[in-house]
């Protein structure tokens, strides 16, 4: 589906039809329809986890060299801004267009805080992530209920396979 070998961190935007991709390899967020794939932001300090607005006007993703940070990029790729520290477990949450969560904290402290989007700061109200195991890549959300801003009905599941392939060599090929 991706171009690349080391692409991660695919999700789908709202409408279901369009959907992001961080390409590591070249630090670079992917839009892609349904027939094709464009660059639309590069980051030095490696995006992941691209999300985007249920209105399809920003992106936020999560950089991850050195100390990882919030950062919100308009629908073009053009408008980047910088919403502060966050976590690089989990991806950010949208739960309105003008409202984002982001993971942050240390330890068993970890929770989310909402931000608002137009002002850039965060608005004091806080989740605490009750459930966050770091080796389920739970984000602290696995007891949400439906009705929930952050519940969700399809969680990702990370998982890689690999097929190997017996070929036999016919000698006489050579």
């Amino acid at each position: 589906m991706t171009e690349g070998p080391s692409d991660c961190c695919a999700s789908f935007a709202p409408d279901g039809e369009t959907w992001l991709y961080s390409d590591y390899q070249r630090q670079m967020i992917r839009l892609c329809d349904g027939t094709s794939c464009r660059d639309l932001h590069h980051d030095r300090l490696l995006p992941a986890w691209p999300v985007m607005s249920p209105d399809r006007q920003w992106i936020a993703y999560v950089t991850q060299i050195g100390s990882p940070r919030l950062r919100l990029v308009d629908k073009e790729g053009r408008q980047a801004r910088d919403l502060g520290p966050t976590a690089t477990e989990c991806s950010p949450m949208w739960t309105k267009p003008s409202v984002i969560w982001g993971f942050n904290g240390a330890g068993t402290e970890r929770g989310w805080s909402e931000i608002d989007v137009a002002s850039g700061q965060k608005t004091g109200r806080s989740k605490r992530a009750r459930d966050f195991d770091p080796d389920r890549h739970s984000c602290g959300l696995e007891t949400e209920l439906p009705g929930s801003p952050f519940f969700q009905t399809v969680r990702p599941v990370l998982r890689e396979t690999t097929q190997l392939l017996r070929l036999r060599v016919d000698s006489e090929l050579n």
